[in-house]
């Protein structure tokens, strides 16, 4: 697979982007570059994922109406052990399309300047750009020519406040609310194992969330506390 980035110049067989994913159809080994110098930063092991361009307003509506017609909106909360809250939350675009025309997604992906095109096995390919400041500014300049999915681009938005900066266990349990918000406004025919209430269930499982009693509650005295964990043992 072979990229242009950059007009008026050479191709470097050395200059090349080391990919998570070892699937063929995505890179065989990386993505080579046509570059003048390598930046530090393309020694780095993991997805490169770029840096949104500054693109005309011509540009900004037909993506976004791809989006609108063709594309996805995900707030993916993705268990793991090591974090805080025993889960990772994840930002994540997809623009879909028929394998035969992935083409059309890789000159989307060269307008927009980051994310990476997936060729699935059952003939769709996606083009996704993750990670929460790519995902921001992109929303962020297609935002005024959205239509359809504008409360899923809010809600992101609301969500991407949140996750570029630390944040306590009720923001946490906010971000799970959001997941769900947008997931209820995409379709799909696969069921989330993971949404606000089951999360609570696994936290209150391991002890970073335990109900307190207080007798003056009016909802029969039963709040949310946090009790600090070692996380030794997980269960999800």
């Amino acid at each position: 697979m072979v990229v242009g980035f950059l007009r008026d110049a050479v191709p470097s067989k050395s200059c090349y982007i080391l990919q998570k994913c070892r699937n063929e159809k995505l890179a065989q080994i990386g993505e080579i570059l046509y570059c003048k110098k390598r930046p530090r930063s393309w020694g780095r092991k993991g997805q490169y994922r770029g840096k949104i361009n500054n693109m005309i307003d011509t540009e900004k509506a037909y993506i976004a109406g791809f989006l609108d017609g063709d594309g996805s909106i995900m707030l993916q909360l993705k268990p793991r052990a090591d974090m805080k809250f025993l889960f990772r939350v994840k930002t994540v675009i997809v623009l879909y399309q028929d394998s035969a025309h992935v083409g059309v997604l890789r000159k989307l992906k060269t307008i927009i300047g980051a994310g990476y095109v997936y060729e699935r096995n059952d003939r769709m390919s996606e083009l996704r750009v993750e990670g929460f400041q790519q995902v921001q500014h992109f929303l962020s300049k297609i935002k005024p020519y959205v239509r359809f999915k504008v409360r899923q681009v809010e809600c992101m938005l609301s969500a991407l406040a949140v996750l570029r900066r630390k944040y306590t266990i009720e923001e946490f349990l906010y971000l799970c609310e959001l997941s769900d918000r947008i997931s209820e406004c995409n379709y799909s025919s696969k069921r989330r194992k993971y949404t606000k209430q089951t999360v609570i269930e696994i936290l209150k499982k391991n002890r970073i969330l335990v109900p307190v009693t207080t007798g003056s509650s009016p909802n029969g005295g039963v709040k949310m506390a946090k009790l600090k964990s070692s996380h030794n043992t997980v269960s999800i």
